[in-house]
């Protein structure tokens, strides 16, 4: 067996683990959306490329600050998930035909967000919801 010199580990510290935070499914708190992304893949079925918008959201709670994401396919039709979450973020008169939404735009504004968990039973966005009003 070779020996390995571990005495320059080029600035590797080792691996910290995250914990997840601790929500529950179907829990649903105010939350502040921090940062949109195209996310492009590969379908596993079809090989075709594909893209999904990934939604970055801040919850604040018991005094702790929690970094959440949800993920929205790309379409904008009145059936699609990512109108919704824009209908919640900026209103419903707000989005209609012909409208365009900058990230620049969005990033700042609160909605209520309801918690899903994915398929490793990490917390999730599952949907966005507009602010109740005062």
């Amino acid at each position: 067996m070779a020996e390995y010199d571990n005495t320059d580990n080029g600035g590797f510290e080792g691996f910290d683990i995250p914990v997840p935070p601790p929500f529950e499914e179907g829990e649903t708190y105010a939350a502040t959306l921090t940062g949109l992304r195209k996310v492009d893949f590969e379908d596993k079925e079809t090989h075709e490329p594909r893209s999904l918008i990934s939604w970055g959201f801040v919850i604040e709670t018991g005094g702790e600050t929690y970094d959440i994401e949800g993920t929205s396919s790309t379409a904008t039709g009145p059936k699609s998930k990512a109108y919704g979450w824009l209908v919640a973020l900026v209103g419903a008169a707000a989005v209609k035909g012909g409208a365009r939404f900058q990230p620049d735009a969005l990033i700042g504004r609160e909605a209520m967000v309801t918690i899903g968990m994915d398929k490793n039973d990490y917390p999730k966005v599952a949907s966005v919801a507009a602010m109740p009003r005062s």
